[in-house]
């Protein structure tokens, strides 16, 4: 969408135009699904959370001031409720779990499922959040742009404002740095 038609659509979903909010909703529902489910791996929970968040722009659009893209803005927005939903999700599980109102009779189908994969694949996933956590926000940005939602180099330079090759060059940085800092755990024998 050409930059000046996404800022008259937005000021008149920000005055009370629902009909832009709708097409605003349009446009960005596949992006913001795909964000979202990304980090959840779950279509009904994902569902949920983005309409949770369309709900939230609804009720918060008015604050958007175009300093950055409205991508941008929304797919922070989106990051942090797919976050917070995980967390729930594991709170309510461990809740659950240690309780002990429900008995677990678990079927492993296959070794992705037994417990020391999935303990190894949450103990890498806890190292690289604390390695993206640790990166500098432009590098952050542009790497989760680029390999969590996917993007082009050319829609993260759009988003982010900056030229193709500075933001080839974040991805590239971002990885090396990643790398460095984690070290895949061994897998039992």
């Amino acid at each position: 969408m050409e930059a000046d038609a996404e800022r008259e659509l937005i000021e008149k979903a920000q005055s009370g135009d629902e009909l832009a909010y709708h097409a605003l909703f349009k446009i960005y529902r596949p992006r913001v699904f795909r964000v979202v489910n990304n980090i959840l791996r779950d279509d009904a929970d994902t569902e949920d959370v983005v309409q949770d968040i369309f709900m939230r722009l609804f009720r918060s659009l008015h604050t958007f001031r175009h300093e950055s893209s409205f991508f941008t803005w929304v797919y922070k927005i989106a990051i942090n409720a797919a976050r917070s939903s995980l967390i729930s999700r594991a709170r309510e599980s461990n809740v659950v779990t240690e309780s002990g109102s429900e008995t677990l009779d678990l079927v492993f189908s296959s070794e992705a499922d037994q417990p020391e994969v999935a303990h190894l694949r949450a103990e890498l996933a806890g190292m690289l959040d604390l390695a993206m956590a640790s990166l500098p926000p432009s590098l952050r940005e542009a790497f989760m742009l680029r390999e969590i939602d996917g993007l082009s180099y050319a829609e993260i330079a759009e988003v982010m404002h900056t030229p193709v090759g500075t933001v080839r060059s974040r991805i590239s940085r971002a990885k090396s740095v990643l790398a460095a800092r984690i070290a895949p755990p061994e897998l039992p024998p």
